[in-house]
């Protein structure tokens, strides 16, 4: 699309939100990149307008674009939320554009959790105390805690010796 040359288009804004990100809150990298990332595909969808222009069928066009693109809703949403705190950042700097609490979710099934047998639990155990190498005495203490206390993966990971209570 057309390229407005003034000082309210989206782009110019996108550049004063990222410092925003970076400075005031702080973001992660990671963060940055992916709403810098998201936010231009919806300046890729809508072209690079004055922000006082955009209304609600800009959004629902990026919506569906974002669907042609094959993307998940919840990935959509990533660029939803994005998007919605693009608006939140230019509202509070006082620009006139589309109220951020007008920018809507896809609704999301909810997660299918699925959860193991006790007698696969304990298949799953007695396979490990068979190795009796050092790596597998690890991989079944590893294991024994993880049932034992309920921890998940990532929390057993970060664990650090000082977090244990005996």
């Amino acid at each position: 699309m057309k390229k407005v040359s003034n000082d309210n288009v989206l782009s110019t804004h996108l550049e004063r939100f990222v410092h925003y990100l970076q400075y005031n809150k702080n973001a992660s990298p990671k963060t940055v990149e992916n709403y810098t990332l998201w936010i231009n595909r919806f300046i890729d969808c809508v072209g690079d307008i004055d922000v006082s222009t955009i209304k609600q069928i800009h959004i629902l066009d990026f919506k569906m674009q974002l669907a042609q693109m094959g993307l998940s809703p919840k990935t959509a949403n990533y660029h939803v939320i994005a998007l919605r705190s693009f608006f939140k950042f230019l509202f509070r700097s006082d620009i006139e554009t589309l109220a951020p609490e007008k920018i809507d979710l896809a609704k999301i099934p909810p997660r299918q959790v699925s959860y193991l047998l006790e007698s696969e639990i304990k298949r799953i155990l007695e396979i490990a105390r068979e190795d009796t190498s050092l790596k597998g005495s690890r991989d079944y203490a590893i294991l024994q805690t993880l049932y034992g206390t309920g921890l998940r993966v990532t929390e057993l990971i970060t664990l650090k010796i000082s977090d244990i209570k005996l």
